[in-house]
């Protein structure tokens, strides 16, 4: 019974805060020994979670520490004495843009807290033509990328891109995979995004001529709050949390995002979606869909 007591007393030792204590592996080659194994194997994966987890809360702290000390520090300054109504609307832009950007973190942080804990949206079950998505986004980033001096344009094919998803969860990944690409390209260069039907199912393509991504940096990007020396800083803005947001989205979607990048060379994030052949009454029901929209615009119009 020693080698049973030995495990006892090791698991019964075993706190958050030793996480990385193991039980002891008999020499005999019995039961005993597979169990000690495989009791060491879950620890480890429990270890992994918990400093996931901790690292998380960590990372998340810092970053609203920043929006939150600047909102106070401004609120003090403007009620130090009197002053003009013009410094008052100044200071109070400066506390809407800090709140702003610590209710969008906080959003960030929720959606991907609610993936982890797997509490599913609503379901994905539109059959969607992602062209008008693209379009739309486009027309979001157009003035943002001629203010920041880039070029910037999309090219599409004729026929309809279709997939099963949710319209907003994938509006939001065309708007991370763009603003993302603009965000670090510096002026006099190029932003594309480019969407087609191949083989594999619809791909699209999000160039840029921008700083590119360190090759030590490639395996992480699609990490959370990770952010490389390169300037990818908080200068930039955000919190390192948009790819990880898009990485999330693209797999409930089934699909996958690749990277191709060098530093200084650009990048290309590449997303495929997988090639279902959708059933002739889905695509009419798809159809009909569209028909019944356009014949509600049009009605609404005419009232």
């Amino acid at each position: 019974m020693q080698p049973v007591r030995a495990i006892i007393a090791t698991a019964q030792r075993i706190r958050e805060s030793n996480l990385h204590e193991r039980l002891p592996i008999s020499p005999a080659h019995d039961e005993l020994r597979d169990l000690a194994v495989t009791m060491n194997s879950m620890l480890e994966r429990i270890e992994k979670a918990f400093r996931k987890v901790t690292q998380f809360t960590a990372d998340a702290s810092h970053e609203l520490r920043t929006p939150i000390a600047v909102i106070r520090t401004t609120a003090e300054v403007a009620l130090e004495e009197h002053r003009q109504a013009e410094e008052y609307t100044e200071y109070l832009h400066q506390i809407l843009g800090e709140s702003v950007t610590a209710t969008e973190l906080l959003e960030d942080m929720l959606t991907l807290a609610r993936k982890d804990a797997k509490v599913k949206d609503r379901g994905i079950v539109d059959i969607l033509d992602l062209r008008p998505l693209i379009l739309g986004v486009e027309a979001a980033f157009a003035r943002i990328a001629e203010v920041k001096g880039l070029e910037f344009h999309c090219d599409l094919v004729s026929e309809p891109l279709l997939v099963k998803g949710d319209r907003q969860s994938l509006r939001r990944l065309l708007l991370i995979l763009i603003d993302n690409a603009i965000k670090f390209t510096p002026a006099g260069g190029s932003v594309s995004v480019v969407a087609r039907s191949a083989f594999e199912g619809i791909v699209l393509k999000f160039r840029d001529s921008g700083i590119g991504v360190d090759p030590e940096d490639l395996p992480y990007i699609f990490e959370r709050f990770y952010r490389s020396g390169h300037g990818r800083s908080r200068e930039t803005g955000g919190a390192g949390l948009g790819l990880a947001i898009a990485q999330t989205i693209a797999a409930d979607h089934n699909a996958r995002i690749e990277v191709e990048s060098g530093l200084n060379n650009g990048s290309t994030f590449t997303v495929t979606f997988p090639n279902r052949v959708l059933a002739e009454a889905d695509h009419g029901h798809f159809c009909a869909t569209l028909t019944h929209s356009s014949r509600a615009r049009t009605g609404q119009q005419s009232r």
